[in-house]
């Protein structure tokens, strides 16, 4: 008896070296590009600048009294609210998308998925850029609204006026909802998965209909899918840089545009790097408040 414990200790052993040996790769890249940047960015944040290029750690708070200034926090303040309604736009739109796949037979909820994630093998700034043929005033939405209007008179009365949907914190939260789509599809339709649909066929016995079995039973229960994808949607949507800088105009620049600026050509790293602590914060409360919400489904649900 006592040697199978040794023999087990030994095997626990050596099973711990084997995963130090697997896991050690994606510690030294977690390590390399992602705790060494972050830890860089924060000890910029406390620096000042040399000359053109040079950057002493001097623990100055001075960057982040600037960047907790009025016209940055109102920038900030901007890019909250443009990031919020654009997941939430974008959970609005992906839940019935997730549903339908959800719902379809194998082979057909297996291509929507596949036409879901297709854009997805085109480059984003392709994709963003691709939006001005569609949102432009001379754009595809536009000629088709104008086709209409002259086709049934209204030319007559006054001059079709194209509507302004390019350059604007609409053509923000538009570019925002075509490019993260599919991350807030994926999440509910997984959630959608778990569901035991043993629950809708008890409740349409007792005499519930569509709505009050979506209401009580399907919304519920991805709950985590929904928060997931929302909070999957809301951190890049918060620091993206491209999407206003391509489609959002010199007025509906984010706070993602600021920080980029701060970094090439203002050429001011402590700021930048402060503004970039700020909105990592920021981030992580966001997952931290959905783990809150997961657990609170969980121990409500009984999962």
């Amino acid at each position: 008896m006592q040697e199978d414990s040794w023999q087990n200790k030994d095997s626990w052993q050596h099973h711990k070296k084997m995963l130090a040996i697997l896991a050690s790769p994606v510690t030294i890249i977690l390590l390399f590009f992602f705790i060494v940047p972050l830890i860089t960015i924060f000890l910029y944040s406390f620096g000042e600048r040399d000359g053109l290029t040079g950057i002493i750690i001097t623990g100055t708070i001075e960057n982040y009294i600037r960047a907790l200034q009025p016209d940055f926090m109102t920038i900030l303040i901007k890019s909250l609210w443009i990031a919020f309604s654009a997941s939430f736009s974008c959970l609005l739109i992906a839940f019935p998308i997730a549903y339908v796949i959800h719902m379809s037979p194998a082979k057909i909820g297996m291509l929507l998925l596949v036409l879901l994630m297709l854009p997805f093998w085109i480059n984003i700034l392709v994709r963003t850029y691709a939006l001005i043929g569609f949102l432009g005033q001379r754009g595809i939405i536009n000629s088709v609204l104008a086709y209409f209007w002259n086709a049934v008179g209204l030319d007559n009365i006054a001059r079709f006026q194209p509507l302004p949907l390019l350059y604007n914190d609409m053509a923000i939260i538009i570019g925002i909802i075509y490019d993260f789509l599919p991350f807030m599809v994926l999440p509910i339709y997984l959630s959608l998965q778990k569901i035991d649909f043993n629950l809708l066929e008890a409740a349409r016995d007792l005499g519930a209909n569509f709505w009050q079995c979506l209401y009580h039973i399907i919304l519920p229960l991805s709950i985590p899918g929904i928060i997931a994808g929302f909070v999957i949607v809301f951190i890049p949507s918060l620091g993206a840089f491209y999407i206003p800088a391509m489609i959002g105009g010199t007025d509906s620049q984010l706070i993602g545009n600021i920080i980029e600026r701060q970094f090439t050509s203002a050429n001011n790293y402590p700021l930048g790097a402060a503004l970039s602590v700020i909105l990592i914060l920021m981030m992580l409360i966001s997952i931290y408040v959905r783990n809150i919400s997961e657990k609170k489904q969980a121990v409500y649900y009984g999962r």
